[in-house]
């Protein structure tokens, strides 16, 4: 797969999650090398001396700001961001040199989430910093993840696939969007245990993440028993015969667990789009994941619940 395609995403893997970005405020050299050696390990940091522009802070999900009686516009931007909406819940650690209670105060109301003093031990420091990473991937992973089948969510999906459209590079690739249903799935959950059901739908998300593993793919649970799938091929057919072998699978896992034979145990459709024109024509992935759910009801009355169909770009333009 080529660099422009795996770059699409911004995944390294359909499971393996980016690592935390951490963005620090600090006016001083000295002070903004010293947390850059400390922490750089810890995430993709973004090391600032000022930050007037939040847009310049986007995606972070840690701040450290420098705080202090002659930085008076740190402690706005503590609160700016803490009445922002999308860091209202991003923890700020404010990082001092001054040991002035009111300060530390004033920095708890302006909504720091916690405050450093600059004198702290190295080993301290980290340990305060690896604290509330841990907290924010807990928060991310369980955002981003669905708690049964650890699979993307459809919501995640949707977003990290509108972010690639955005930065989409010209490519003979193409983009296959399939979505994969266990047919009577209700039926299936009358007949067993909820834990057999359960089991049924984790074996099917091995399945799926043992055959979506390079990177820019990535799969998403939409429950309760349907999956979606992004991946990019230069070969059509090729990528139409890998799905079709998926649906195989499917079925067999199936009718393993079921203690039933049913070829039409699934239905899947695959949406081609080639990816050359995405951003010239401002196609979203609303409807271009809506089209193939569309799609998807009509497998399932076509007489081997797979459908193909290239997907008119003239019909997802946003305007």
């Amino acid at each position: 797969m080529s660099t422009s395609v795996e770059t699409m995403l911004s995944n390294k893997s359909s499971m393996e999650a980016p690592p935390p970005h951490i963005t620090i405020v600090e006016a001083d050299t000295k002070a903004l090398n010293f947390l850059c050696e400390q922490l750089g390990d810890l995430g993709d940091l973004s090391c600032l001396k000022s930050l007037h522009n939040l847009e310049d802070a986007v995606d972070s999900d840690l701040f450290i700001i420098s705080i202090g009686l002659d930085r008076p516009e740190n402690l706005a931007l503590c609160q700016q961001l803490r009445e922002s909406d999308e860091f209202r819940d991003t923890p700020i650690i404010c990082y001092t040199t001054a040991d002035n209670l009111a300060l530390e105060v004033q920095a708890m109301d302006k909504g720091a989430s916690d405050v450093i003093k600059k004198t702290s031990n190295p080993l301290r420091l980290r340990s305060r910093i690896e604290s509330r990473l841990r907290q924010v991937n807990e928060k991310i992973h369980s955002e981003k993840t669905d708690a049964l089948t650890g699979l993307y969510t459809e919501s995640y999906l949707r977003q990290s696939l509108n972010n690639s459209f955005q930065k989409t590079q010209p490519s003979s690739h193409n983009l296959m969007i399939s979505m994969i249903e266990v047919n009577n799935f209700d039926q299936i959950e009358a007949t067993f245990s909820q834990n057999l059901s359960n089991v049924l739908l984790q074996v099917l998300s091995d399945t799926m993440s043992r055959s979506f593993t390079r990177a820019g793919e990535m799969i998403a649970h939409n429950g309760p028993a349907r999956f979606i799938t992004v991946s990019y091929d230069l070969d059509k057919q090729r990528s139409i015969n890998y799905h079709r072998q998926l649906q195989s699978n499917f079925n067999q896992v199936i009718a393993g667990l079921t203690q039933q034979e049913n070829p039409s145990a699934s239905s899947m459709a695959l949406g081609v789009l080639p990816v050359a024109d995405i951003r010239d024509y401002k196609v979203n992935a609303d409807s271009v994941i809506d089209r193939v759910g569309d799609l998807l009801l009509q497998a399932k009355q076509s007489s081997d619940h797979f459908l193909v169909d290239q997907l008119e770009l003239k019909e997802l333009i946003t305007h």
